[in-house]
């Protein structure tokens, strides 16, 4: 009332929208996902090369959030975008030199390596409270040493992945890369088999392919097959995704977004049953690695070893839905879907 009296008036600003002013950002400025356009008349190399600028955009986007450690998607994102651009190097054949594709792929796959500890350690420590709430409440105080342990693991983690970034590798790599995208350095009159194909025609053969080796494997799966092999079909389904979403603007949206909605619903029950072993399996690390050296932690393995019996039940919860998660990726439906799209 004061200031209106005074003649200062103010217009009402979300706290949302003061922070972007600040920041100089617009909503929507940002998003990992890919949102390409490609045309049908395209060649695979035009297209490929669309593709993997925008997944090199979205790492470079990412590099500065992950410095300023204020949040853990910046690495996911980060991530994701590192092993899209590995998966199309594999995937999408025939485009660029056998050597090139050689080259980038170690590279990228070396850097991938120095992210893996770090990203799996953000994980363990988001779900710190999810953690705690499956074991008593008497006993949930007993799981901070190990988060305790974690966290120092994780800094040193992050100090380490820190260094591979402000490397000079690090930046030779992306530059290179860069500079191989921007056409510089494969001569157009040394092309590989594939690069002057149309893509449409490329990726229904790609994708169908890769549907079949889905469909193949994830048949031959029952509550007996290993564990190895659940591992396998997650790795083939997230091909099969990242191929539907690098090609997904040749084909009709509706269709798509169909398939890949109906694709996440088996990856997302075969990511949890792998991620639930692979903490079993740290947690394990943990206690052969601290709990025998400390003796004051008799209950934090208490602890621990309740939180294991909670993550095994979890997955074997989690083995038991597969039928019916791949029931629905493998109805006549979808069947007939990706036959009509891509054969």
């Amino acid at each position: 009332q004061f200031l209106s009296d005074i003649g200062n008036k103010r217009e009402a600003i979300e706290i949302f929208q003061m922070v972007l002013n600040a920041a100089g950002e617009q909503p929507g400025d940002y998003s990992s996902k890919l949102d390409i356009k490609l045309q049908l008349d395209m060649s695979a190399k035009q297209a490929t090369v669309i593709i993997l600028k925008r997944l090199l955009e979205v790492m470079r986007q990412n590099e500065a959030g992950i410095k300023a450690d204020i949040d853990t998607e910046f690495l996911h994102d980060f991530r994701v975008a590192m092993r899209r651009t590995r998966s199309a190097l594999t995937q999408i054949k025939g485009v660029f030199r056998k050597e090139t594709i050689r080259r980038f792929k170690k590279d990228f796959a070396n850097l991938g390596k120095s992210t893996g500890q770090l990203r799996d350690l953000d994980v363990y420590l988001l779900n710190k409270e999810q953690y705690k709430a499956m074991l008593p409440e008497e006993l949930r105080t007993k799981l901070d040493p190990l988060f305790q342990f974690l966290e120092a693991e994780r800094n040193k983690e992050y100090d380490q992945f820190i260094k591979v970034l402000d490397s000079l590798s690090y930046n030779e790599i992306l530059t290179q890369w860069e500079t191989l995208l921007n056409g510089t350095v494969e001569s157009s009159g040394n092309e590989a088999k594939n690069a002057n194909k149309p893509v449409v025609a490329l990726a229904r053969k790609f994708i169908f392919e890769q549907y079949n080796q889905v469909m193949n494997l994830g048949s031959r799966i029952n509550n007996s097959t290993p564990d190895a092999d659940l591992h396998k079909l997650r790795i083939d389904c997230k091909k099969l995704r990242y191929l539907l979403e690098f090609f997904a603007s040749l084909f009709p949206q509706r269709d798509m977004t169909l398939l890949i909605k109906q694709l996440k619903g088996l990856q997302d029950n075969l990511g949890e049953f792998n991620d639930l072993r692979v903490q079993q399996e740290e947690l394990k690390n943990f206690m052969d690695r601290v709990i025998p050296h400390q003796k004051e932690y008799f209950e934090t393995a208490a602890a621990i070893g309740g939180l294991i019996a909670n993550l095994f039940q979890k997955q074997q919860q989690g083995r038991m839905a597969f039928s019916q998660k791949f029931n629905g990726f493998s109805q006549p439906e979808n069947a007939e879907l990706y036959h009509k799209l891509f054969t």
